[in-house]
């Protein structure tokens, strides 16, 4: 940001926030991923296909508005764009995203944390059983 001429403003005081919720989003999905992948082991090359296509449908290097309306909406779908989102809004904009979006951030965060506890809370008996 500096290098590309941005100044620093106080909505970098913010980047704490989705840092925090995006840490929380990959720990539920750690912990689906790694009781998911006692049980079918292909998984993990699965994983490294499904991560290289993931990265290109998340708008990092480009804005979201540089592509044609319906690739918009399937971008958009990606739980990582609201992330990314908030992000730029603080470094590139210098603002406050608007509150829809921390509660949307928040939400994907918990939810995911919460499925990916419950199902290896769940599963956590049987892996002895399978190693």
């Amino acid at each position: 940001a500096l290098i590309s001429g941005l100044v620093p403003t106080k909505a970098y005081l913010l980047l704490p926030i989705p840092l925090f919720l995006l840490a929380l989003f990959c720990l539920g999905l750690g912990m689906l991923l790694a009781a998911a992948m006692v049980f079918f082991r292909d998984i993990q090359f699965l994983w490294g296909v499904l991560t290289t296509i993931w990265m290109y449908l998340t708008p990092i290097f480009y804005p979201v508005s540089a592509l044609p309306e319906g690739v918009q909406a399937v971008v958009k779908m990606n739980p990582l764009y609201l992330y990314v989102t908030f992000v730029r809004s603080c470094i590139i904009d210098g603002i406050s995203p608007e509150p829809v979006l921390y509660a949307q951030c928040a939400v994907i965060a918990l939810v995911t944390l919460v499925i990916g506890a419950f199902v290896f809370k769940k599963s956590q008996d049987k892996f002895v059983l399978y190693l």
